[in-house]
């Protein structure tokens, strides 16, 4: 039997849906229980309550958590947070939108503005001893601080477990091709000096002679592709994410890299560079997120290497998740204003519906048109938790996305009203079929990834 597949993965081309309609929007594919009617179910998004723990009312710049604190960067402060929602405005830092931090053994590094900041627990001290004198950007290995130059091709290191003790003779250089340094990023035992169009890894060394010959780099490993921003590296969970200078994003494995971007988030790219990487964990799957302040986010399941679109507001525009961090076993979401909200599975978004939004692939009619007589979705009833029915609506286009019926909408049943069904008939003659399913209601609702579809 014929079925409507709703899922690979957000892929769509906006100017084209015939060929690449499908698309998953606050909601993705996790595997089913094989033997199903789906290899697939698709389920919400992860969440937040309409009460924030804290509001800095700043625009965020960075933010990291360190012994179940979290350290936020906003309109020039620097802060710390507590998980039971305790803010502290710590000292001030220049306002710049690509800033990094790192921490190292009680102390927090900020970079911003080409400066290097370090917070001891009782003040912030501008730090200018190292092998340069403006930083762009900063990470932590082997229990050092790592700084790289703005506009040149090296960068330096602390000493051990020191974030404040700099020495001007370690430091290495990015010196197998011209270009500088933009940014370094960690992952594993080795450092990836992103440059604007070529990247070289470097490794630590077992048994340095000396602290200036703690970092070498790896003969061989240069690659011919570059940052498009400092600030568009990400590493997380044992992977690394960077958006290359062609716009195209990529994982790193090993001391290579392999792309990961689909033609939909390349489009993406290509009309708006993205300010920001940012990942979490939710129900033990891992996330990376490709963050843009006009457009939805991008973010990539690990797991099932699918991508879907996350978004704020009835209408799916930006996410308004700007950064995340982890703390005290829980993700906490930091919206572009300072809000800092605690993920939960409330299949909302504070107190703004989170509208999931279920683009199929096109069907193709078996011909030059065909009738089709019902099509059925398997959307989960009967455990709502609310007052009344919930619901769903639905769409569809009949020549490939070009024209669209009306949205309409569809009971799912109340609470303990299990085992019903979700029937549309009589759709009529297609050439090309494609339909969204939309979910506002704030109950988890999961809807296999395939519909029954019956023709005349």
């Amino acid at each position: 039997m014929p079925k409507l597949e709703f899922v690979s993965q957000s892929s769509a081309k906006a100017d084209n849906p015939e060929l690449s309609s499908e698309g998953l929007t606050n909601c993705y594919a996790e595997m089913a229980a094989p033997g199903g009617r789906a290899a697939y179910r698709i389920i919400p998004c992860v969440g937040y309550g309409e009460t924030p723990i804290a509001d800095i009312g700043k625009p965020v710049r960075a933010a990291i958590s360190a012994e179940n604190i979290i350290y936020i960067v906003a309109g020039g402060r620097l802060y710390s947070l507590t998980t039971a929602g305790t803010l502290t405005n710590l000292a001030a830092v220049p306002d710049d939108q690509a800033t990094f931090m790192a921490f190292l053994n009680g102390k927090i590094t900020v970079v911003a503005a080409g400066f290097r900041y370090v917070w001891d627990g009782t003040s912030i001290n501008l730090q200018s001893d190292g092998a340069f004198f403006l930083t762009g950007s900063c990470d932590v290995l082997g229990q050092r601080i790592i700084t790289s130059e703005v506009g040149g091709q090296k960068f330096d290191w602390t000493g051990l477990l020191d974030a404040e003790d700099l020495d001007a003779l370690n430091f290495a250089s990015k010196g197998e091709k011209p270009d500088d340094i933009l940014s370094v990023r960690v992952l594993d035992s080795n450092i990836f000096a992103f440059g604007e169009k070529t990247t070289e890894v470097f490794y630590q060394v077992a048994n340095p002679g000396n602290s200036s010959e703690v970092f070498s780099r790896i003969p061989n490993a240069v690659w011919e592709r570059g940052i498009l921003r400092k600030q568009l590296s990400l590493s997380f969970n044992d992977r690394m994410m960077f958006i290359g200078n062609d716009r195209k994003v990529y994982l790193v494995e090993g001391t290579g890299y392999r792309e990961v971007s689909n033609e939909g988030l390349r489009r993406a790219i290509v009309q708006e560079i993205p300010e920001k990487l940012h990942a979490y964990e939710s129900d033990g799957q891992h996330f990376m997120t490709v963050w843009f302040r006009n457009q939805k986010a991008w973010t990539l399941c690990m797991d099932t290497m699918m991508w879907h679109e996350r978004s704020t507001g009835v209408e799916n525009g930006p996410w308004e998740i700007i950064d995340c961090v982890p703390a005290d076993d829980d993700y906490f979401g930091i919206t572009t204003t300072g809000k800092v909200y605690k993920f939960e599975d409330v299949y909302a978004d504070g107190a703004i519906a989170m509208r999931r939004l279920m683009t199929s692939k096109p069907l193709d009619a078996q011909g030059p048109k065909a009738r089709i007589a019902k099509i059925e979705p398997f959307i989960r009833q009967g455990d709502v938790g609310l007052d009344r029915a919930a619901a769903w609506a639905f769409r569809y286009s009949k020549d490939g996305g070009n024209t669209w019926c009306d949205w309409r909408l569809r009971d799912l049943g109340a609470q303990g009203e299990y085992g019903g069904r979700s029937i549309i008939r009589n759709v009529g003659v297609f050439r090309q079929f494609i339909m969204q399913i939309a979910l506002t209601d704030p109950v988890p609702m999961p809807v296999e990834s395939a519909c029954v579809v019956e023709f005349n």
